[in-house]
């Protein structure tokens, strides 16, 4: 029905309260799988229906699993599995209908992508499958390139201040990330990892620059027989 993406897996949702020129709706985004990323009108939640009929829908050509929904900017940041992390812009006009534009694309040839968050304005937290933990810095995502998983703060080869901030090798596959903290320079953030057959970790950045990744906790669940994935 109008209310179902028909074709993927929903695995993670997005919001974005106020999308659309001249007239705006508020818009659901999710993380649908194989078939890409799907946006929805929920308006009216008890009858949501497809944004812009087939134009709903975008096509990343990878596994979309996370996304994260920076509405200021109508954009998302999409966890794309083997196809790295994409930055894709959206818009509605009245009459136009929906297009979608990808911006920005960054690959890790040794990674799949599962989990995206964001930390402050620049930084994302990122899942990254058997090499573990990472956090990007995306200052302009229309530049972020496949160089810029090579560069880092010290040699940042283009200057774009997209780079690799910092990473941490968890001892399982990570799945999912999320960020806890209170925001201002030295203050104490929080990256919670579903690190699958190993539990929960929580790392811990004092968010200085260059990032400092420390290990507050390492719950290893496999006694309980669970699978952490989200």
């Amino acid at each position: 029905g109008n209310g179902t993406s028909n074709v993927g897996v929903m695995m993670a949702i997005g919001y974005d309260g106020s999308i659309g020129i001249p007239f705006s709706f508020k818009a659901l985004l999710v993380a649908d799988g194989e078939a890409g990323v799907v946006m929805f009108d929920i308006s009216y939640p008890f009858n949501p229906t497809l944004a812009d009929g087939d134009d709903s829908r975008y096509n990343t050509l990878g596994m979309v699993s996370d996304l994260y929904v920076d509405a200021a900017n109508d954009r998302i940041y999409v966890a794309d599995g083997i196809e790295g992390l994409k930055v894709v812009k959206y818009s509605y006009y009245f009459l136009m209908g929906l297009s979608w534009s990808l911006e920005g694309k960054v690959k890790f040839d040794d990674a799949i992508i599962s989990g995206i968050d964001r930390v402050g304005s620049e930084h994302y937290e990122i899942a990254a499958g058997n090499r573990g933990f990472i956090m990007m810095r995306i200052k302009k995502p229309s530049r972020l390139a496949n160089n810029d998983a090579f560069d880092t703060y010290y040699n940042d080869s283009d200057n774009d201040n997209n780079y690799l901030a910092c990473e941490y090798d968890t001892d399982g596959i990570a799945y999912s990330v999320n960020s806890v903290g209170n925001g201002g320079v030295g203050s104490e953030y929080y990256s919670i990892v579903a690190d699958g057959e190993n539990g929960i970790v929580v790392l811990q950045d004092d968010n200085h620059i260059p990032c400092n990744l420390e290990l507050t906790a390492d719950y290893n669940w496999i006694n309980f027989g669970s699978i952490v994935t989200e």
